[in-house]
């Protein structure tokens, strides 16, 4: 009847009901259900920090106030939630990071990227984006990001004798902040005397046989800070292993 719908089968259909053929069904593989989500695409990431999430958004609320724009000019959720599934902490690996164009990155990056950092140091949360892997996390000189104007304002106070703890409050930023800095700063060549700014000898030597024992300066930090201990910081271990990157580049740092 023309006022229903009805099933047909097509004649292959009618083989196979017959018994006259087979039917093969063919699984999905297993990376295929679950493939994991890259920076870069459009898509939110399975999990996030919902509380770096929610600091991210309340860093881009300020940023459209001060500029009279909407919020999702600056950045949609999307972009804010894998920034905090990745946690990117330089300019390269924020540029990966889906809705970073050349432009926002010069916007907003160091923003970002200096509220990502103070979250992520003393919490031990490293970058994870492609970009940070592929470099195994220590860039080498001639790198381009730690010229920008965050990265240079805290070389600059360092080279003025400052330490750690001044160059953060002169910037109103945390120590994690600037220590992260001087891990990409050094990791790109650029010129620190990190001696001053060493923790004492014994946790000095302590920090770098952590790293000798877990394979060099590139081991992730969670490891080496748990292997040491409460009374040792995230900011000393980076600083050492910023120490260490120097010396095996044989810049004269000793």
């Amino acid at each position: 009847s023309a006022e229903y719908a009805t099933l047909g089968a097509t004649p292959a259909g009618w083989e196979f009901a017959r018994g006259e053929d087979t039917l093969t069904l063919s699984r999905p593989r297993r990376e295929d259900i679950a493939a994991p989500r890259r920076a870069g695409t459009r898509d939110a990431p399975p999990d996030f920090d919902a509380e770096l999430f929610g600091e991210l958004r309340a860093l881009r609320a300020r940023i459209a106030a001060e500029r009279g724009m909407p919020p999702y000019i600056v950045f949609g959720d999307v972009t804010l939630q894998q920034m905090a599934h990745y946690f990117p902490q330089s300019r390269e690996s924020l540029s990966g990071i889906y809705g970073v164009g050349a432009m926002k990155l010069e916007q907003y990056g160091d923003d970002f990227l200096d509220a990502i950092l103070a979250y992520a140091a003393p919490r031990g949360l490293e970058d994870t984006t492609p970009q940070a892997r592929l470099g195994s996390g220590r860039r080498q000189s001639g790198g381009a990001y730690s010229q920008s104007p965050t990265y240079e304002q805290t070389r600059q106070l360092l080279a003025q004798g400052l330490t750690i703890v001044q160059a953060a409050e002169r910037r109103g930023l945390t120590t994690g902040t600037i220590t992260n800095h001087i891990d990409i700063l050094v990791a790109e060549g650029a010129e620190i005397d990190l001696r001053p700014h060493l923790p004492p000898d014994a946790v000095t030597r302590a920090i770098a046989a952590e790293f000798g024992m877990a394979g060099g300066v590139g081991a992730a930090l969670r490891p080496i800070k748990d292997a040491l201990g409460d009374e040792i910081s995230y900011d000393e271990i980076r600083v050492v292993r910023a120490y260490l990157t120097q010396r095996q580049g044989g810049d004269g740092a000793r």
